[in-house]
């Protein structure tokens, strides 16, 4: 069962995402198993350290040394990525090498919910634009989740590993339920609060 956070960022990635020619190279950093490759127009090439799936157009790779030419892409996707890399600074050169002029970046980073696989960093908002105000012009930022959504995922997170699936089936309509109404309250809060807990961060920014 995908997370309430999850859920909403990927409501919220096309929104963000302009769309490019067939002829535009497009590059999905951490694709793992490449459940973006629909949103994303143009040429995609995957890259990952450890993808679930192999193909042609998936690369075996390392975000802090990507074997691309200067400028081979227009639009860079990095999702839930940044918090498992060693070193951020260098990966984020890396792709402002590898991104066109006036090429978009897309990316996104959790604040509170951890990850079972290795993790190293949690970005601020502020954090994001010291990260990127040196090489990207920042043209929009999203806070995603909240104060409820952090606690509805929570919740459900420690139910389903107790609770059967064929109960989980059963309660999924009152999981859905839950997840509207606290995205609802949650986008309010976001909206009139400057200080209000988020659940994660969704950038774009342009070279």
């Amino acid at each position: 069962m995908k997370t309430y956070y999850r859920i909403w960022l990927e409501e919220e990635l096309p929104k963000l995402i302009s769309y490019r020619s067939n002829m535009d190279y497009t590059l999905d950093l951490g694709c793992k198993d490449l459940r973006y490759r629909e949103l994303l127009d143009g040429m995609y090439v995957g890259v990952d350290v450890n993808p679930r799936v192999k193909g042609k157009d998936v690369v075996i790779a390392d975000a802090h040394h990507l074997p691309f030419v200067d400028e081979a892409f227009s639009v860079v996707l990095a999702t839930e990525l940044f918090e498992h890399l060693k070193d951020p600074k260098k990966a984020i050169m890396e792709i402002y090498r590898v991104t066109k002029s006036g090429g978009e970046l897309i990316l996104s980073v959790p604040y509170l919910f951890p990850s079972p696989h290795e993790e190293y960093w949690r970005f601020s908002e502020n954090g994001i634009r010291l990260l990127l105000n040196e090489l990207f012009e920042i043209k929009v930022v999203r806070k995603i989740g909240g104060l409820f959504t952090n606690f509805f995922t929570s919740l459900f997170i420690f139910l389903e590993s107790f609770i059967p699936k064929k109960i989980n089936k059963i309660i999924y309509p009152l999981y859905t339920l839950l997840r509207i109404a606290s995205k609802t309250i949650d986008q309010y809060i976001n909206t009139h609060y400057a200080y209000a807990p988020i659940s994660g961060i969704l950038v774009k920014a342009k070279k």
